[in-house]
């Protein structure tokens, strides 16, 4: 790059702007913690490749790849230096067509191939290129240098491949130099202004983390844009990435407690709005609310919160700014305002004067004039810095830490200790120490909570005026990194706003599906409406991705694990001090959502008895979630994910007050060979409270002002590509981003253009030649390598983690090249995640897997991927991991292999139970085993996990059928484990089926077959169902010895599932004995471990059992509260079977003597019953129906029902100790009624109860 023309007059030595020091020591506040700031894990990987893989060496490559860079350098006519320090330097330039003054900041030195400088230096470059926001400065390029370079009149030599920015100049100076007390009126404007930009730039992922004066720029009327600027962006952080090693970062002045405590987890809006009410009471007073000699006394001030009140110093501001400003700067982040939306609503409310358009344009006339070190309201009389540097001293400012001297950051405080701006070089966080009271300072109580903001009736916002277009022939640099315009789609806009509002309204969930082809631009409007909605604080939104490669982060659940404001729902260790995001879940919802989201292995110990138990906890979290704002749940790509189109069928039909949008966007051509995602989605949409907009391309006239905006192309140019594109914005920026990366594109009097224009029909065919192209130019770009690193990163997803990428390049011997992915987002190929990259678009990804089957590389990539996911992942909980090992492995053309996972996913999606995802599995799995022979053993589990899906379904039949072909392909095998794994499972359906004698047969020769091979776990499955096919026969004695066996094997194996479910067994064998205070005790004890595992549906059922205990003792009251319970987890987890609880409730009643209630509530269920259900479920209602008419003395239905109840119990040999006991309670009734024969009858089967549960005597007493 070459600068041309004017004088580059040294610079001499750097003064340090703003740095009084009164007693107490202040220090100057213009320089942040430098080289402790936390550099977001994928910019600094980005910098140099990735960083713990092959191909890191820790510097930067100065070989220059970009194209753009150039042309803007050359833009620019340099004035001279305007700022110096120890990493960079920054120069005032004009440019050369238009005139307008800029500021370009380039590194210096070593430090400009240092990864951890340039890392930030290209975070801020990123960061910002990608808000646009009147409020938020400018950048107009950036690059690297192409040559050598010496700066005029300067010793220094800029090297080939030096990083630069050029942005707009501020020569107004910072809110630093101004007068340090503004009027309410300037101050209010000033704190509407930040809080927008900062509401911009939070919705779209991007949290500032060193608000100050010195980063408040002030563009005047002689500038490119008037207005307050906020700047330096250098150590912004990226919202849900997990940075817990992160040293500490900000400017300690005015860092949240959150920063000094080194919480990253814990950053998010929350923690500029804290700053900005830092920095909003030191204007108003003169002075900061907390000042100290040393880091750590700073620290402890801001922990404690107690400020004095801006009011003492400034009684003519309104009487309730404290308590607004308190909703910024709270120690606790739970107290703050959540969003810099609030706070602007709430600030509307402190005088009732309107925020809208003219009021901030009065606020960009009325501050960007404030003279430096005065003002009407200026209270400080000490003299300001010299007017004459006003310039200079504004972007030494600007540039943060790296452009400020050695021997300022080493300075410290006379009394030795650690000045608060110095960089805390290896810091560790800052502890609390005990309270210090401070006499009138503010407390929690002293302000109230304030109202949301009201959704915007219109997506539409006025915008304040004043020129945004980049100059002429400059901002290539930044094609990758600016956000795509959203062009167009105003009636589709409309229609999903609508919607929000209906939602916002009604408190109804709603939901829109966008549909259309490839790349017309569904994601890129889901993305806008949830941002906007952000942004105006109508909603929170929650992104879900799913993969035709499922990876860890996919779906709902895996949206809800990385979401970190859950963290301390989920974490007992958590110690980022969010406030908790759920306070109205039970403990027990608590425990079951916590192994739901955090187990990898989807949930080994929460179980569910259907697919919408599980949804229906999801649905208790959202609604959570939802209380305080709605939710915009962003469901992307759901072609991939029928799971999230079932949970959103199901919110639409059973949460009605769940306050919450679901934007579904699906690629058309996608469904075609997915059918049980359209299944569902058909269903969906044919739900109430859905609605379908398709896309269609953009018109000519709309997609040619979005590749203006985009890259400012001239007409002709655009009109060329719109033709060709066919109106697919996609197509249409991958064209231009070709144009871009060949370098073909010239600045002209209109906008750039190609000078050579070829006809329309020699253009790029598709977006996949466009995309071939640009990877043919990034092979050639280093070297011949990276290809095969993107080939492998195109195997492992859309979304390519960092770690997991790494490994896969170290196992295939394949080299990361660095500078890979930076140059990969800066030619929109990709995109920065929180964690990693993705690919710019899912056909991109297919390109490369295109190549890679034509190549013959696919097979042998997906068999390495294979084998490092198995190593990396052998011993942590994954979720998806089983699936994406089978797929791998079929791809990998080992299909014996991947059944094996296939079954394991399979199988887990039974025990999740979604028997349709779990049967379009076993599908899978069957074509892989296709050539295999009948005695291949996967055959037998294939069949034997088809009984426990089609049992899911109730569908007996086809269960009994697949556990016979499991039978039949493990004794061709010859597979004792499979044959024992089969009996099993035909001996639990016999028992369903009230075949005792046949299911007790096959559960000993499992039994028998697990013992032979030494399988505990098998052995102990096996022993517990003998123990409730023996109980079911009134063998008590059997039932418990083997109850007490599972019991021991089950811990011994550390299986708090099967450890809980053998002590809850017990208790109903101890019931049985007629010994309820001991069964009490094994509920209990069984309750305690289901609790602790997150087995919500298990503590219901063990908080029944107690319930029982307390009823057959006589503990009417407590068994109704336990039933009652019961009833109330049930639901809590969606389970809407609650018949047995609402029985016994009945029980109580006929207990207490009321006859009515109960009958309803037996003739209710009895109705419901079908045909095929168990015969002693039916014969036990029809008895306690009978006893229902003993007591209303209603001969006739009485007979009725006992009629029937003997035909049901003799047919299933049903024995239970109710009808054993309210046998007698009839039999009372109906003598008191005068009825001995109704009476004997009742008396003999109450007798026949007793005699097979064991209590001769208790039977003997009863026949006369």
């Amino acid at each position: 790059m070459v600068l041309r023309g004017g004088s580059l007059a040294p610079s001499g030595r750097r003064r340090r702007t703003g740095s009084r020091q009164p007693t107490p020591w202040r220090p100057s506040r213009a320089t942040p913690l430098r080289l402790q700031r936390l550099f977001p894990r994928g910019v600094v990987r980005y910098a140099g490749g990735c960083d713990d893989g092959p191909g890191a060496t820790g510097v930067v490559s100065s070989r220059d790849r970009g194209t753009g860079g150039e042309l803007a350098a050359e833009a620019f006519e340099s004035l001279r230096v305007i700022g110096r320090g120890g990493m960079g330097m920054v120069l005032e330039a004009r440019h050369r067509a238009s005139g307008v003054p800029v500021a370009i900041k380039a590194l210096v030195g070593t430090h400009a191939r240092a990864l951890d400088v340039v890392g930030m230096f290209l975070n801020e470059a990123r960061a910002v290129a990608a808000l646009h926001h009147p409020a938020i400065i400018h950048l107009h390029d950036h690059g690297r240098l192409r040559r050598t370079w010496k700066v005029p009149g300067e010793p220094t030599v800029l090297p080939e491949g030096t990083p630069w920015i050029a942005m707009e100049l501020a020569s107004g100076g910072t809110l630093g130099l101004r007068g340090r007390r503004m009027s309410w009126p300037a101050l209010r404007s000033l704190a509407a202004l930040l809080l927008d930009a900062l509401a911009h730039a939070h919705a779209r992922g991007v949290v500032h983390r060193d608000i100050k004066p010195e980063n408040i720029l002030l563009c005047t009327t002689s500038d490119h844009r008037p207005g307050v600027k906020l700047s330096d962006f250098g150590i912004a952080h990226l919202r849900g990435e997990d940075r817990s090693d992160a040293p500490l970062a900000g400017t300690p002045t005015y860092m949240a407690p959150e920063q000094f405590r080194g919480h990253t987890d814990a950053l998010g809006p929350w923690t500029d709005l804290y700053s900005l009410g830092i920095v909003l009471q030191e204007l108003a007073t003169g002075t900061p609310p907390y000042t100290a000699a040393s880091v750590p006394a700073l620290a402890q001030l801001h922990f404690r919160g107690e400020r004095i009140p801006v009011l003492a110093a400034r009684p003519e501001f309104p009487a309730t700014v404290d308590t607004w400003l308190q909703g910024l700067v709270d120690p606790e982040i739970g107290k703050r305002f959540a969003c810099a939306a609030d706070a602007l609503h709430a600030l509307a409310e402190l005088d009732g004067e309107t925020l809208r358009s003219p009021a901030l344009r009065a606020c960009l006339a009325t501050l960007s004039e404030i003279p430096v070190g005065s003002g009407a309201d200026d209270a400080d009389t000490s003299p300001g810095p010299d007017p004459t540097r006003r310039s200079t001293e504004s972007f030494q400012q600007t540039l943060g830490a790296w452009a400020t001297s050695e021997s300022a950051l080493a300075a410290t405080d006379p009394d030795g200790t650690a000045p608060v701006m110095t960089p805390l070089a290896g810091s560790s966080p800052v502890a609390l120490d005990g309270p210090v009271p401070a006499a009138g300072a503010l407390r929690d109580s002293d302000w109230p909570g304030w109202s949301r903001p009201p959704v915007p009736s219109t997506w539409r916002r006025a915008e304040i005026p004043g020129p945004t277009s980049d100059l002429r022939g400059v901002g290539l640099g930044l094609f990758g990194l600016r956000h795509v315009p959203l062009i167009g789609r105003e009636h589709e806009r409309d229609r999903i706003w609508a919607a929000l509002n209906e939602v916002h309204g009604h408190g109804r969930p709603r939901a829109v599906v966008l549909r259309g082809p490839s790349g017309c631009g569904k994601s890129r409007l889901a993305e806008w409406v949830g941002q906007r909605a952000e942004e105006s604080g109508a909603a929170r939104l929650i992104k879900v991705v799913h993969d035709a490669m499922p990876g860890n982060e996919d779906g709902v659940e895996g949206a809800l694990a990385r979401h970190r404001e859950l963290r301390p729902l989920f974490d007992p260790h958590d110690r980022s001090r969010l406030p908790d995001p759920a306070p109205g879940l039970s403990d027990d919802e608590r425990g079951a959502l916590r192994e739901l989201l955090r187990s990898g292995d989807a949930s080994a110990t929460a179980a569910f008895g259907r697919v919408q138990e599980r949804w229906h906890l999801l649905v208790r979290l959202l609604g959570e979630l939802a209380a305080s704002r709605p939710l915009v749940l962003w469901l992307d790509d759901i072609q991939w994910g029928p799971d999230a189109i079932g949970l959103a069928s199901h919110i639409l039909a059973h949460a009605e007050e769940l306050p919450i949008l679901l934007l579904l966007t699906v690629r058309d051509e996608a469904l075609v060979d997915r059918p049980l995602a359209r299944a569902r989605l058909e269903r969906l949409v044919s739900t109430p409270g859905c609605e379908v907009l398709a896309l269609s391309p953009l018109r000519t006239s709309e997609l040619g002002r979005l590749i203006h905006e985009l890259v400012g192309l001239d007409a002709a140019s655009s009109a060329r590509i719109a033709r060709r594109t066919d109106g697919n914005p996609l197509f249409a920026i991958q064209l231009i981003g070709d144009w871009v990366s060949r370098g073909v594109l010239r600045p002209g009097p209109h906008g750039f253009h190609a000078p050579d224009p070829q006809p329309i029909e020699q253009l790029p065919p598709d977006v996949h030649t466009v995309w071939r192209s640009h990877l043919d130019r990034l092979t050639e770009a280093f070297g011949g390598h990276g290809r095969g690193a993107l080939r492998l990163a195109a195997v492992l997803g859309q979304e390519v983690q960092h770690t997991d990428w790494a490994e896969l390049a170290r196992h295939a011997a394949v080299p990361i090249p660095e500078g890979l992915v930076d140059h990969m987002i800066e030619r929109r190929l990709a995109r920065m995640q929180p964690d990693g990259w993705s690919f710019a678009h899912g056909m991109l990804r297919e390109v490369l897997e295109d190549e890679s089957r034509s190549g013959g590389w696919w097979k042998a990539d997906n068999a390495v991927c294979a084998a490092m996911l198995q190593e990396r992942y052998q011993t942590r909980r994954v979720r998806n991991l089983a699936e994406r090992l089978g797929r791998h492995l079929l791809h990998a053309g080992r299909p014996v292999e991947a059944s094996h996972h296939l079954l394991d996913a399979a199988a887990l999606a039974e025990h999740r139970s979604d028997p349709d995802v779990a049967l379009a599995l076993l599908d899978d799995a069957e074509e892989a085993l296709a050539a295999q022979a009948d005695a291949h053993p996967q055959w037998s589990r294939l069949h034997s996990l088809r009984a426990a899906v089609r049992l899911l379904r109730r569908e007996t039949r086809p269960a009994a059928e697949a556990i016979e072909a499991a039978l039949a392909h493990a004794n061709a095998a010859r597979a004792v484990h499979l044959r024992a794994d089969a009996l099993l499972q035909r001996g639990h359906l016999r028992r369903l089926q009230s075949r005792h004698p046949d299911a007790q047969r096959d559960l000993e020769e499992a039994l028998d077959g697990f013992i032979r091979i030494e399988d505990a776990g098998g052995r102990a499955r096996a022993l517990r169902s003998l123990a409730w096919a023996e109980l079911l026969q009134a063998r008590l004695d059997a039932a418990e010895r083997h109850a007490r066996e599972a019991l021991t094997l089950f811990r011994g194996l550390g299986d708090g599932r099967g450890e809980a479910g053998a002590l809850r067994t017990l208790g109903d064998i101890a019931r049985n004995r007629d010994d309820h205070v001991l069964a009490e005790t094994h509920f209990r004890d069984a309750l305690a471990v289901f609790a602790r595992i997150g087995n919500i549906a298990g503590v219901s059922e063990c908080t029944h059992g107690i319930a029982e205990c307390q009823r057959l003792r006589g503990a009417l009251a407590e068994a109704e509260a336990g039933y009652r319970r019961t009833i109330e987890l049930d639901l809590s987890y969606g389970c809407t079977e609650v018949t047995i609880p609402q029985i016994n409730l009945a029980l109580v009643q006929l207990a207490r003597g009321e006859y009515r209630a109960p009958l309803r509530t037996m003739e209710h269920f009895l109705a419901r019953l079908r045909g095929g259900s168990d015969a002693g479920d039916r014969g036990y209602m029809h008895f306690m129906a009978a006893v229902a008419c003993a007591g209303l003395e209603d001969w006739a239905e009485f007979t009725h029902h006992i009629d029937l109840a003997v035909e049901a119990l003799e047919a299933s040999r049903h024995v239970d100790l109710d009808l054993a006991q309210y046998g007698e309670i009839g039999a009372e009734l109906a003598e008191t009624a005068g009825e001995p024969v109704h009476a004997e009858r009742l008396r003999r089967l109450a007798a026949a109860q007793w005699r097979a549960l064991g209590h001769r005597e208790q039977a003997d007493r009863l026949v006369r």
